[in-house]
């Protein structure tokens, strides 16, 4: 006679376990959402994945390994959306192609303010549980990453260099940019987070200085 725990995850069918963390990341994501990042737990994940909560602590030990990996997702959606708003940017001039981007990446942004508000969630949960799993350290990490990976390329496509190091910039950028989006969750004000982002693009525009040779005709 089979056993109770096997009865039980019989109905459960087999899935490769990629598929099965794709699902729980969804699965915590709808969570994170609907009852806020402190609120979350295994067993709500869980079931809204549809899934005895030994299947997903067999995909993900803690709260935290699933918190990191759902919180790498939301930041994965808006670092595509920056890299293909570099790749389709015009090349040359570079107040355009900044502004272009930056439009493209505020316009990813507020496609799922949700999501966003639950990125600033992750952030205070990990610093609150003392960030041991370095949760709110790797998302700043990954973001600072992504953001001098940008600077770089419309700076080189536009044939000038940056008064600044890079990594300083980016993470004026990164934090100016940061507390326009939670600025814009509090106060809904789309114009005035569009006036703050043009500001950042004429003061970055500003931290540049053309290479000596080419500043003149």
């Amino acid at each position: 006679m089979p056993s109770k725990k096997s009865a039980k995850n019989a109905h459960v069918p087999y899935v490769s376990i990629d598929t099965r963390r794709a699902q729980l990341i969804e699965a915590a994501i709808k969570v994170m959402k609907r009852e806020g990042v402190s609120k979350t737990t295994t067993r709500l994940v869980a079931a809204e994945a549809g899934v005895p909560l030994s299947i997903l602590h067999y995909c993900y030990e803690t709260k935290a390994d699933l918190i990191r990996a759902a919180s790498r997702a939301l930041a994965a959606e808006l670092i595509d959306a920056s890299r293909d708003a570099v790749a389709e940017a015009a090349e040359g001039e570079l107040a355009t192609s900044v502004r272009s981007a930056f439009r493209a990446v505020w316009a990813a942004a507020l496609r799922d303010v949700d999501a966003q508000l639950c990125t600033y969630e992750v952030i205070t949960w990990s610093l609150r549980e003392g960030d041991r799993s370095r949760i709110a350290r790797d998302q700043y990490l990954e973001y600072d990453e992504a953001v001098a990976a940008f600077l770089r390329s419309v700076a080189d496509a536009a044939g000038v260099e940056y008064r600044y190091p890079v990594e300083a910039l980016a993470r004026w950028v990164f934090v100016t940019f940061d507390g326009m989006m939670l600025a814009y969750i509090v106060d809904r004000d789309a114009r005035r987070a569009l006036a703050t982002m043009d500001i950042m693009i004429d003061a970055l525009v500003a931290a540049v200085r053309v290479p000596v040779g080419q500043g003149s005709s």
